[in-house]
């Protein structure tokens, strides 16, 4: 009897854990802060803009979100843009600044590896994905 209980309780506790997903696409549940999970060096596996595939336009760029909320985006050539960022709606956006304009994209996925988001308005439909940098 007492093993049944265990058992019943198990599964309660991961059917909640199943359901109180933070992200669309997941994970489910994550032993690493959201904060920690961003902070790295990553490079576009996907950019689609109203449509548009331009993720080779950005395929040698990186983006890095340092710990002290800069974000730096920079081509092969060093050449880079830098701007802050910050989590916001409980923690369900990633708020990117580059000067006077601010732009929160949903966060669909967000793992320690792989990481996309997506941001719509009247003007436009941006979904976006990255992957970490190898070695990072």
């Amino acid at each position: 009897m007492r093993i049944v209980h265990l058992l019943l309780l198990s599964m309660l506790g991961f059917m909640l854990l199943a359901a109180c997903s933070r992200y669309e696409e997941g994970p489910s549940f994550s032993i690493w802060p959201a904060k920690d999970r961003i902070v790295n060096i990553w490079k576009w596996s996907l950019a689609v803009e109203n449509g548009v595939n331009r993720t080779g336009e950005l395929a040698d760029s990186t983006i890095e979100f340092r710990d002290d909320e800069i974000v730096r985006i920079c081509d092969l050539s060093d050449n880079c843009r830098e701007g802050s960022w910050n989590l916001v709606t409980k923690k369900q956006k990633l708020q990117l600044i580059f000067g006077q304009k601010a732009t929160a994209y949903e966060i669909r996925l967000l793992k320690k590896s792989e990481m996309w988001l997506s941001f719509s308005d009247s003007d436009s439909i941006v979904r976006v994905e990255w992957e970490l940098v190898s070695g990072n």
